[in-house]
């Protein structure tokens, strides 16, 4: 038997066990990690197993693409379920990567039984993003995505080191700023991927269920990396057939971590992977 890695490199983490309903996938956020997702399902009554697929932190610098993760992704979740159909989900990025895994899969000729993109970034909406890019947007990144302000006099950090002394606490041990760091690699590289990942041509024909935030104010990352705010109806024309689009109360990023909306998310998680919810969805959109 191979080692075991270390669980920042495991991809596949079982996230609810298995029950009488098939198993769902989610890929993680930018920032690699699934952690998010332990909070959707506290409030989730799907009987079923749930895998998070986190970014593995040593192959940093090989999967720097959406098809590249992608492709890795799939050889991991076909370990434990070798044929579909699938169901496939994620938020943010996440849902990017399971739209390029549910592509590739259909191409394998596999069937995807569902798609739950929650509020997630359609291929060609992110401008291109320079190093520089993400550095200078550190304060909008602080304020979005790690809920804490910086001074607006705060100069843009030139390397993650000068972001790590800018966003860590004092009180951090040298694990705890490691693994801060890690995190900012990481989102710092998924969000270049995101960048770079274009549509395909034609419709992808998948069953799907479009999560939209629906905050007056979009996030300040959002403003100053320039992206947009109508992520679902680009997704429409992506998709076929198109699929129903549902208005959730929250912003990108407080829709699923703050904990008054997570049970409005919950319950379209479960009616998602229903097939007869699915259904009803579809019908009303």
């Amino acid at each position: 038997m191979g080692a075991v890695p270390p669980a920042r490199d495991r991809v596949l983490t079982k996230l609810r066990k298995s029950g009488t309903r098939p198993d769902v996938f989610l890929v993680h956020p930018a920032g690699g990690t699934v952690f998010s997702y332990y909070d959707l399902l506290a409030h989730s009554r799907y009987d079923g197993a749930v895998w998070g697929l986190s970014f593995p932190f040593a192959r940093l610098a090989e999967l720097t693409t959406v098809e590249r993760l992608a492709r890795a992704y799939l050889a991991e979740l076909t370990t434990v379920r070798p044929h579909g159909p699938y169901l496939l989900g994620g938020h943010s990025f996440g849902g990017t990567v399971a739209f390029e895994m549910a592509r590739q899969l259909r191409m394998r000729g596999e069937q995807v039984a569902q798609l739950l993109l929650i509020d997630a970034l359609p291929p060609g909406s992110c401008p291109p993003l320079a190093p520089a890019d993400l550095f200078a947007a550190l304060p909008e990144f602080a304020d979005s995505v790690l809920g804490t302000r910086l001074p607006d006099t705060t100069p843009a950090p030139t390397d993650l080191d000068g972001a790590l002394r800018l966003l860590g606490r004092p009180d951090w041990s040298p694990e705890q700023r490691a693994e801060f760091r890690r995190f900012l690699a990481v989102f710092w590289a998924n969000s270049r991927a995101m960048a770079g990942y274009r549509r395909q041509l034609g419709r992808l024909a998948v069953p799907a269920t479009v999560v939209r935030a629906t905050a007056a104010e979009p996030p300040a990352l959002f403003e100053r990396l320039g992206l947009p705010t109508d992520l679902a109806g680009r997704w429409r024309h992506l998709l076929a057939p198109a699929p129903p689009v549902l208005d959730l109360p929250g912003d990108h990023y407080t829709m699923l971590g703050d904990p008054r909306h997570r049970p409005a998310l919950a319950a379209v998680f479960d009616a998602a992977f229903d097939p007869a919810a699915v259904e009803a969805l579809e019908s009303a959109a």
